[in-house]
């Protein structure tokens, strides 16, 4: 099967613009917008993605096809994404402001962010990112040193923290550097880090981040092209597995997919599988988010992961993100708190950045959940995500446990 060809997105309230003389000179002469285009696609396919997943998040599959809906393990609106696009945007708005995420400054700044959204008490939060997050607040020095410590000590103690978490979250770093994949390969790892110390999971982030990069600027899906980023010692057993997600037998169950190689196996096999030369774009992404969905596991993220590189391929002015061809995608409420406004420059001229869902703020009643999911993975959790100013008193809510959706890994 060929490699490679079109993806889809757009975004939401807070216009937020990166001055001209930061664009790279090719992107700014982009005089039809299709790198814009693409660029701001990622982010909404990635929203789109967890808001399909949502639902479903290891619990039973769709009848007939997935539908944004709401519910799931964060009591969730429909259309209203969960932590992964929430950690997503917080990257966003650091790269925004231009500053080097893999900087001093830049990871601070992303680390600040990531500790004011835990201050957001999100109602959906993988178990080693609110371990890391929590350690972090009792350590002193600068914020990307202290959380990258705790990451580094929860790593050592477990041995066990290649899940998930960083790889869901890393598609904005590639938007912050279009034209310099080295860059883009040290951020991604940099940013990993912070939360997932096991070099496997800054091994997904740099090749998930640089296929994302690769979508936008050259228009094409290749996950190979970035083995060469890994450490040598690593690619041998990268490219068998992304090998292994192309077979048409699935490589073992790729339901446990709190694993951060089985994440990326799910959400390019769901991807690589749907795609041949000629498609329409809006059967692309309904095929490939609905092939997610139905893969299982920790369903919102292998969707939201699969939904950034379909948007960064195909762009966001095409509708079939948010209606999913008219069949697949319940995406009314999504257009409702999504702008069309056209982007500007490059994804940073201006992007309208979503602010954390797509319906309204309204607190509503909270469900209790049971401890042990039916799957074996207990994730922590607080009964609901609220925007600032209108937190609950209540703090979160957790369920203790350990994942074993890969033998202990947790995202």
């Amino acid at each position: 099967m060929p490699r490679g060809n079109r993806f889809a997105g757009a975004f939401d309230d807070g216009i937020i613009t990166r001055p001209e003389h930061q664009i790279p000179a090719r992107l700014a002469r982009d005089q039809d917008g299709s790198v814009d285009d693409r660029a701001a696609g990622a982010l909404l396919g990635m929203a789109c993605g967890d808001a399909l997943g949502v639902p479903y998040e290891y619990g039973r599959a769709p009848r007939g096809a997935a539908q944004m809906r709401g519910g799931g393990l964060g009591d969730y609106a429909p259309g209203e994404w969960s932590d992964d696009t929430q950690m997503a945007i917080c990257i966003a708005r650091v790269a925004a402001t231009g500053v080097v995420l893999s900087s001093p400054e830049g990871l601070d700044a992303v680390a600040a962010a990531f500790d004011e959204w835990l201050d957001g008490n999100p109602a959906d939060i993988g178990l080693q990112t609110h371990d890391v997050l929590t350690e972090a607040r009792r350590l002193t020095s600068q914020p990307a040193q202290r959380m990258a410590s705790a990451a580094a000590t929860l790593h050592a103690q477990t041995g066990r923290t290649a899940g998930n978490g960083a790889l869901m979250r890393t598609a904005p770093v590639a938007l912050a550097s279009l034209e310099d994949r080295g860059q883009v390969a040290e951020a991604a790892r940099m940013i990993a880090e912070l939360t997932h110390a096991d070099p496997l999971a800054g091994d997904s982030c740099v090749l998930w981040s640089e296929a994302v990069r690769t979508a936008v600027v050259e228009c094409r899906l290749d996950l190979v092209s970035g083995l060469d980023l890994v450490p040598a010692e690593r690619r041998p057993a990268w490219a068998r597995s992304i090998e292994a997600a192309e077979r048409p037998a699935p490589p073992a169950d790729l339901r446990r997919n709190g694993f951060t190689v089985t994440a990326l196996q799910a959400a390019w096999r769901a991807t690589y599988l749907t795609h041949w030369d000629g498609i329409e774009p809006s059967d692309q992404v309904r095929d490939a988010l609905q092939a997610a969905v139905r893969i299982g596991g920790d369903t919102d993220t292998v969707a939201a992961i699969a939904g950034a590189l379909l948007g960064a391929r195909w762009g966001g002015r095409r509708p079939c993100l948010l209606t999913g061809g008219g069949r697949s995608m319940d995406g009314r409420v999504f257009v409702a708190g999504i702008s069309r406004t056209s982007v500007k420059r490059s994804w940073v001229g201006q992007i309208p950045i979503a602010t954390g869902h797509c319906v309204d703020s309204r607190p509503r009643s909270r469900r209790s959940r049971p401890t042990l999911k039916p799957h074996g993975c207990n994730r922590p959790r607080s009964s609901r995500w609220q925007p600032p100013g209108s937190r609950s008193d209540q703090g979160p809510r957790l369920h203790q446990g350990v994942c074993r959706c890969r033998a202990g890994f947790r995202a």
